[in-house]
């Protein structure tokens, strides 16, 4: 609570889900933990990812989830322990007005850079460019991996924050996750 050497945190809304407004410092890079649809017509599928706050999933809009159907299939059992970067688009309007929304700028488990152009309004298409996300490196893992799950076991840091600190060099994999995961259960 006394660590002020990221704040980002002292500006996250109170919403029901991640919105814009919440990656307004930095892009967030998010892994898939669960997949769940909802009633809502205009967001049906909410996406719990590590780290996530309680009550605030990713909720993709109509044309992320046409990039994420394109990229990753329609089975959303099979997105699990998959990443992607989202960033904050300022150009996005809700009727008329700029609200700003969540994109897709980066995907794990992609073979190269993808290309949509895809429609945002009746009459306008836009161009998406996914870029593949790094994973991380498997050397570093294995060099890495047992420092982390000590430091998980005796409570000086969660899984959630070694997958966010992690993150920066590149994303962990569904199997190094399951690698810490199946260590940190492990007595």
């Amino acid at each position: 609570m006394d660590d002020i050497s990221n704040l980002s945190d002292t500006v996250t809304s109170n919403g029901q889900q991640l919105n814009a407004d919440d990656l307004i410092s930095a892009d967030k890079i998010i892994t898939v933990t669960g997949i769940k649809r909802s009633t809502s017509k205009q967001q049906p599928l909410s996406i719990d990812y590590y780290g996530m706050q309680t009550n605030r999933p990713f909720k993709p809009c109509l044309t992320m989830r046409k990039i994420l159907f394109a990229e990753w299939g329609t089975d959303g059992r099979q997105w699990v322990g998959k990443s992607m970067r989202l960033y904050r688009d300022s150009e996005v309007k809700f009727g008329t007005e700029k609200t700003g929304g969540i994109r897709i700028s980066h995907l794990s488990d992609i073979d190269k850079q993808a290309v949509h152009n895809l429609l945002v309004s009746k009459m306008k298409r836009q161009e998406f460019t996914i870029n593949k996300l790094p994973t991380y490196p498997q050397a570093d893992f294995d060099q890495k991996a047992a420092a982390w799950i000590e430091a998980i076991k005796a409570g000086k840091i969660t899984l959630d924050q070694v997958i966010e600190k992690a993150s920066a060099t590149g994303v962990l994999t569904s199997t190094q996750i399951g690698v810490l995961n199946e260590q940190i259960k492990a007595t």
